[in-house]
């Protein structure tokens, strides 16, 4: 309904400033004509008013197609320019709101990164990321530029995933773990095979991947697939269904590295409740 009207009153005005720029260039040509039979008459003064009435008349009626006019004693500006500086406006507007909301979650994401149950719901931060997409979209910002500003989101998402599926592994290494110290304690001739087995147990919970930060998005994607691979003493079955899980998490993130968007968000909100449940049993 509001959008009828604003439509009406556009033609209302297109109506309006049509009908006003005839009159005045009636106008503008009658008082020129009159300067021309004032000349004509050799009536000097008023032929020098009349034309340069005219010619300020005909330049009123075409004065939207110039930004700016000067001249008798007179300055105008143009329909166009003050649209110009409505966007402006409009744009400032929402640049202070993208201002505002990245400063604000900024500070929230900052003072709770790394920490996976204090820090901002999944599908908070997945909104928050629509948000500045939207926003930046609305700017015309270019593609390139909105990716960089989700991508520590999309890291973030990432990582995450790295850290749940390490977890599992790590928590199945830690039960065989256990189970081949407590072969130790008992007797036996030869200890050096359970030894070895330990040995690369305890050398995988020490596996530090270097340069970790500067990490591709495509390379945490990569690390999701290994780890179940890299996992020391993980039973067959066990193993198996972390490498199901861990595919089924690298095709959602390639789909977040193409496009910066979930491809199923109700998938991060059951993955997310799962590892919280497992947190605490």
């Amino acid at each position: 309904m509001e959008k009828k009207k604003a439509t009406r009153l556009e033609i209302a005005r297109s109506i309006q400033f049509a009908f006003v720029d005839v009159v005045l260039t009636i106008l503008g040509l009658a008082v020129l004509g009159l300067g021309v039979w004032a000349i004509w008459k050799e009536n000097l003064p008023v032929a020098g008013t009349a034309i340069g009435a005219g010619v300020v008349l005909l330049f009123a009626a075409t004065i939207e197609r110039f930004e700016s006019l000067k001249g008798l004693g007179m300055e105008a500006k143009t329909r166009e320019l003050k649209k110009s500086i409505d966007q402006a406006e409009v744009l400032t507007e929402q640049l202070k709101e993208l201002v505002d909301l990245v400063a604000t979650n900024l500070v929230l994401l900052s003072s709770s990164s790394g920490r996976w149950t204090d820090a901002p719901p999944i599908m908070e931060a997945y909104q928050l990321s629509r948000r500045v997409r939207r926003m930046l979209e609305e700017v015309n910002s270019e593609e390139t530029a909105i990716r960089e500003a989700l991508m520590p989101w999309a890291k973030t998402v990432a990582f995450d995933a790295v850290g749940a599926i390490s977890k599992e592994v790590q928590l199945e290494a830690r039960k065989s773990l256990n189970a081949l110290r407590l072969k130790l304690t008992e007797p036996s001739k030869d200890n050096t095979e359970i030894r070895t087995r330990i040995a690369a147990i305890e050398a995988f919970f020490e596996r530090r991947p270097q340069g970790v930060d500067k990490w591709s998005l495509s390379e945490i994607i990569e690390e999701v697939g290994k780890l179940p691979e890299i996992g020391p003493e993980l039973p067959d079955a066990r193993r198996t269904e972390l490498r199901s899980k861990a595919a089924a998490i690298q095709e959602q993130l390639r789909y977040l590295a193409e496009h910066m968007d979930f491809k199923d968000p109700d998938f991060w909100v059951r993955f997310k409740r799962a590892h919280e449940i497992e947190s605490e049993d």
